[in-house]
């Protein structure tokens, strides 16, 4: 099996035309890149608000959203030819992959259900259960008790599990 990787120069994107062994597998922008938004959209909705979005990690676009895409494809023909005897071009594109990666956050934001205000949501900051936190000694806890288990185990360590303001209410916004 051949596995490549695309390069992307100006507009024109590599791709084969035709695989070259039983299965190729290839990856890169197939499209211009104005109609391509930075990590499929998702940038936007992280970090303070005010301040420049933090830049994306690499693991919801190269890794999660073509890395992994392009591996599930490469077990697919795999599969395909190990039943079939035949080859498979598999295309995977980041931006594709990213996108719907992040088709949860936009179900979101279509139904209300995410405010387009950064730090103001479950998942971008916006709850103390599940944000980050800088420590005296100059570093940084990251808290993501969720679950309504793990967030009674953070007020116990904490000390605060008897406390009226943090009984019941976890995701009532107004607390």
């Amino acid at each position: 099996m051949h596995v490549a990787q695309g390069s992307r120069t100006r507009s024109k994107c590599w791709h084969s035309r035709t695989p070259s062994t039983p299965s190729t597998a290839r990856s890169g922008v197939r499209r211009p890149i104005k109609e391509t938004r930075s990590s499929g959209g998702t940038a936007p909705r992280w970090g303070q608000p005010g301040e420049v979005p933090p830049p994306p990690l690499n693991l919801v676009g190269d890794f999660g959203g073509g890395g992994m895409f392009l591996a599930f494809g490469v077990v697919c023909a795999l599969y395909e030819a190990r039943h079939s005897g035949q080859g498979q071009v598999i295309d995977a594109a980041v931006v594709d992959g990213t996108a719907l990666l992040s088709t949860t956050f936009h179900a979101m934001v279509a139904r209300g259900l995410w405010s387009q205000q950064r730090a103001s949501n479950l998942l971008d900051g916006g709850a103390p259960f599940y944000g980050t936190y800088a420590c005296a000694d100059g570093t940084y806890v990251s808290v993501r008790a969720i679950e309504p288990k793990f967030h009674g185990q953070l007020l116990e360590r904490l000390g605060l599990r008897d406390d009226p303001d943090f009984q019941d209410g976890q995701f009532d916004k107004q607390r």
